[in-house]
């Protein structure tokens, strides 16, 4: 009977989170932590909603920086930027995967609103005066300056796409939180339901001075954003 080899991976069960950092000779900065919120489509699957910027000063934080410590020592990754993603599972935190590279939703003019800088900005910093960045930066974490979110709208819309409208996108657009939008479809292009994050319908980056304010306008956005599309079945 002919050997089979079969490839098994753990169920990692918790909430997964971001945890992005720029080094600089093994100095390590924390950029951000963002906390994946996910929803439930009909047929079970679980698809990313939004990204929450966590408060720098959070408890979490301060842990999933110490587990992501040890994920950088043990790769020996030493110089400039590392993206992770990292579930808290009961018995702690997880990898889920890292890559040394910058962040796929990184928007400087954003992340510099919420944070007071990015992860592009200092990636250069530490690989060209990696003594400033190691005096600035070296092992800290960042602080948030405003509560901030990165919303992947889903759709149930089925068809062609016919038009665009623009007055929605605008009313969007207008939104005291609202830091940019971005329409994934243009007349002509098929639109599904959504089954995962690249048929995600608009990508908005909202940031606000308080949390019920960024709540408020993210419900005013959900409320429209099936608005957008014109399609014909």
């Amino acid at each position: 009977m002919d050997e089979v080899e079969i490839c098994v991976q753990s169920y990692l069960s918790g909430t997964e989170y971001i945890v992005d950092t720029v080094s600089a000779d093994g100095v390590r900065y924390t950029c951000d932590v963002w906390q994946y919120e996910k929803s439930l489509l009909p047929n079970g699957k679980n698809i990313y909603n939004r990204d929450l910027l966590l408060d720098g000063d959070d408890a979490l934080v301060a842990e999933l920086t110490a587990y992501v410590d040890e994920v950088l020592a043990a790769l020996d990754v030493r110089w400039g930027p590392a993206h992770a993603e990292v579930i808290v599972t009961p018995d702690g935190p997880a990898l889920v995967e890292i890559g040394t590279r910058l962040s796929g939703h990184i928007d400087a003019d954003f992340n510099n609103a919420c944070l007071g800088h990015n992860q592009a900005a200092l990636t250069a910093l530490a690989y060209l005066r990696p003594e400033t960045f190691q005096e600035r930066y070296g092992d800290r974490t960042y602080s948030r300056l405003r509560p901030a979110a990165i919303y992947e709208a889903p759709t149930t819309l089925d068809g062609t796409v016919t038009a665009v409208d623009e007055d929605v996108v605008a009313e969007i657009r207008a939104l005291d939180s609202v830091h940019d939008l971005t329409v994934k479809l243009r007349p002509g292009d098929r639109i599904t339901p959504t089954a995962g994050l690249l048929t995600s319908v608009l990508r908005v980056l909202m940031s606000a001075p308080d949390e019920q304010r960024l709540t408020a306008d993210y419900e005013q956005v959900r409320s429209l954003k099936d608005k957008v599309y014109q399609v014909t079945e």
